[in-house]
């Protein structure tokens, strides 16, 4: 079976610009998917993680199922191993000052 680059290309919004913004995982393009699942966070479940309303509930269970499934992706050993943050250098020290202040 072969590649169709023109169906892969297509499931990513931003390229129709002409451009590609690859400087950086931050100016990496996500698929259509990608985009629908965080509007649809960002509108029905941004709220307080780990609060006790249903809302609540629900956004903390969401966050955690993307560390479980980042866990799949990686095959890490458990989803303790996997960080989330606004960049690779803020969780790489977070995770630097967690593992020394144990």
């Amino acid at each position: 079976m072969s590649l169709d680059i023109d169906k892969v290309r297509s499931q990513f919004p931003s390229l129709a610009s002409g451009y590609i913004f690859a400087d950086n995982a931050g100016g990496s393009q996500v698929i259509t998917d990608v985009i629908t699942r965080l509007s649809d966070y960002l509108t029905n479940t941004n709220v307080q993680l780990g609060a006790d309303y249903s809302v609540g509930q629900k956004s903390t269970q969401r966050v955690a199922y993307g560390a479980i499934t980042a866990k799949e992706l990686f095959n890490a050993s458990s989803a303790d191993e996997v960080g989330f943050g606004p960049s690779s250098t803020m969780v790489c020290r977070s995770t630097t000052v967690s593992i020394l202040n144990r």
